[in-house]
C-alpha cells in the first residue's frame, strides 16, 4: 500500500485520496522513532500532491472558464486568436499576443491602444473572483529605447506596461 511520490504527482484526486488513507493505515510502533518520521514524510508528500491535485483542477476549470468567455463573449470572439492560455509550473499563463501586426502600446508609449483596453477589460472581469496570486509581464520591441540622462530605458517601459495593463484589469473589477 506504499506509493512512491512520483507515482502520487500525475494521479487524479479520487486516487490520491486512497493513497492518503493508505498512509494513513501504515503506522510504525512507537519505539522506532525513524519510522515514525519516514511516515511523517510520506503523510506529508501525500498531503502535499492532494493540495497540487485540487489546485491543478482548479487551474483547469479557470482555463475552461475563460476559453468559454473567449467563445461567447462578443468583444473577445474577434482577438481569441490573440489570447493564448497554457498551463505552467507557475500556474495558468495567459499570454496576449500580437498576431495581426497590431501594437499594443505604441512604440516607446505605456498608454493602451484601445482595442488591447478592451481585451484587458473583459479578461479582468472573468478573472475578478480568482483568488490566486496573478502576476503580469511587460514587453517592449526591440528597438533600443531610453534617455541615459533621465535613467529611463526599455526596462522602465515594460514596467509601465505591465502597471498599465494592471490599472486597466483593476479598472475592470480585479482586486
Amino acid at each position: 500500500a506504499r506509493m512512491a511520490l512520483r507515482e502520487i504527482v500525475g494521479t487524479d484526486i479520487g486516487e490520491i485520496k486512497a493513497v492518503v488513507r493508505d498512509f494513513d493505515a501504515v503506522m510504525p510502533t512507537p519505539h522506532d522513532p525513524a519510522a515514525w518520521k519516514a511516515a511523517a514524510l510520506k503523510q506529508n508528500l501525500a498531503v502535499q500532491a492532494r493540495e497540487r491535485a485540487a489546485e491543478a483542477a482548479k487551474l483547469q476549470e479557470l482555463s475552461e472558464q475563460v476559453e468559454s468567455e473567449l467563445k461567447n463573449s462578443p468583444k473577445l470572439a474577434q482577438f481569441a486568436s490573440q489570447i493564448k492560455m497554457d498551463m505552467t509550473r507557475d500556474g495558468l499563463r495567459i499570454q496576449i499576443v500580437d498576431e495581426q501586426a497590431r501594437p499594443m502600446f505604441d512604440s516607446g508609449s505605456a498608454l493602451v491602444k484601445p482595442y488591447m483596453r478592451d481585451i484587458l477589460r473583459e479578461i479582468g472581469v472573468t478573472l475578478s473572483d480568482v483568488d490566486n496570486k496573478i502576476s503580469v509581464d511587460g514587453h517592449t520591441d526591440q528597438t533600443p529605447y531610453g534617455n541615459a540622462a533621465r535613467g529611463y530605458r526599455n526596462w522602465e517601459l515594460s514596467a509601465d506596461r505591465a502597471n498599465a495593463s494592471r490599472r486597466e484589469l483593476i479598472a475592470a473589477g480585479m482586486p
